[in-house]
C-alpha cells in the first residue's frame, strides 16, 4: 500500500525503532544511574578495615555495589510508577516517562521486579548476608514509599537506615566487622543529607510552586539550620576520633590527613545547599569543588590504608 509515496510497512519499520529508543531511554531515566554514586558508600566498609585492595574482597564488593545499584533503580522505578496519576497534574513532574507515557505502567512494573531480582541474585553471588540486606533494603524503601515519605521526621531516618544497609553490604562482602564509629557516622552523614534536602525544598517554597511532599509541613528552616549545625560539628568530631583510631590500628597517624578534607567537605556542602535551588543530595554528583574533595579524599585514605605511610607519628590513645 502507497501513501505519500512511502508504503506503510516501510513507515512502520522506520517507527518502530525510533519508539523502541525512546523507551529504553525512558527506562534508563526511571533507573536514575546518576544516583548510583550513593552507593559507593559499599566500599567504605572494605576499605576502612585495610582489605578493599584484596582481589576476591574487591571483586565481591563490587559485585556488592552492583546489587545496591540495582535495588535502588527498583526503589526509583517503583517510585515513579506509583506517582504516575499525581505526576501528571504536574508541570515538571508530568514530563517523568511513565507519567508522559513514554514508558508503560507495565514495562515500568516488570523493570522494577527484574531489577530485584537481579540485585537479590547478585548480592547472593557476592555473600547470602548480602542478599539478605538487599532485600531488607527494598523493603524499607517499600515502606518508605507507600507510608514514610509522608512521616516527619521518621521518613529521613529510613533514608538514613537505607544508607546504613548499603554500609553493612559492603562490610559483609569483605567480610570484615564495621566499627561502631564507622556505622555512627554512616547514620550522621546521611540523616544531614536528607535534613539538608528538605532546608533546600523549604527555600524553593518561595520561588515556585510547593512540593508535594507532606511532611515539610513539620519543619521550619531556623529547626532545620539547627539540626544541620548539630550533624556536621558531630561528624566532625567523631571523624577526627574514628581516624584516630584507625591509625592506632595500623601503627600510623596519617589517616589524620583526611580530616581536613572531611571538614572542607562539609562546610562546602552546607555553603552550596542554602545557595542552589538543585536538591542537595546531586550536589555529590554535580558540583566540581564536592567532587575533587571526595576524590582526593579517596586518594589519600587508600594510600594510607594500601601503603601504611608514616609522615605523622600514631597518637597514643
Amino acid at each position: 500500500m502507497q501513501r505519500d509515496g512511502v508504503s506503510t510497512p516501510a513507515r512502520r519499520l522506520v517507527d518502530r525503532p525510533a519508539s523502541m529508543s525512546r523507551s529504553l531511554r525512558g527506562l534508563l531515566i526511571l533507573m536514575r544511574p546518576r544516583q548510583w554514586v550513593k552507593n559507593a558508600l559499599v566500599l567504605a566498609g572494605p576499605l576502612f578495615g585495610s582489605r578493599l585492595f584484596e582481589p576476591d574482597v574487591l571483586e565481591r564488593t563490587l559485585v556488592a555495589f552492583a546489587a545496591m545499584c540495582l535495588v535502588s533503580s527498583a526503589g526509583y522505578v517503583f517510585n515513579d510508577l506509583r506517582d504516575a496519576a499525581r505526576d501528571r497534574a504536574h508541570p515538571q513532574k508530568s514530563r517523568r516517562p511513565v507519567a508522559s507515557g513514554v514508558v508503560s505502567e507495565r514495562a515500568a512494573a516488570t523493570t522494577a521486579l527484574v531489577l530485584l531480582l537481579a540485585a537479590v541474585v547478585a548480592g547472593y553471588l557476592s555473600a547470602p548476608t548480602v542478599a539478605a540486606l538487599v532485600a531488607a533494603y527494598a523493603a524499607l524503601m517499600l515502606l518508605y514509599s507507600v507510608w514514610g515519605r509522608g512521616q516527619a521526621p521518621l521518613d529521613v531516618f529510613i533514608i538514613a537506615s537505607g544508607f546504613l544497609i548499603r554500609a553493612l553490604a559492603g562490610a559483609a562482602a569483605a567480610p570484615v566487622d564495621p566499627s561502631p564509629w564507622f556505622l555512627a557516622l554512616t547514620v550522621l552523614l546521611a540523616l544531614m543529607l536528607g535534613f539538608g534536602k528538605r532546608r533546600a525544598e523549604l527555600s524553593l517554597l518561595g520561588e515556585g510552586p510547593a512540593p508535594a511532599r507532606t511532611s515539610l509541613s513539620a519543619y521550619t528552616p531556623a529547626v532545620l539550620d539547627q539540626l544541620l549545625s548539630v550533624l556536621a560539628a558531630s561528624i566532625i568530631v567523631l571523624y577526627a576520633i574514628y581516624a584516630v583510631g584507625i591509625g592506632a590500628r595500623l601503627g600510623t597517624g596519617d589517616m589524620i590527613l583526611t580530616w581536613p578534607l572531611v571538614l572542607a567537605g562539609i562546610i562546602r556542602y552546607l555553603q552550596v545547599s542554602h545557595t542552589t535551588t538543585r536538591p542537595p543530595d546531586e550536589l555529590l554528583v554535580s558540583d566540581r569543588v564536592l567532587l575533587a574533595l571526595v576524590l582526593v579524599f579517596a586518594l589519600v585514605a587508600g594510600a594510607v590504608l594500601r601503603l601504611h605511610t608514616h609522615l605523622i607519628a600514631p597518637f597514643p590513645i
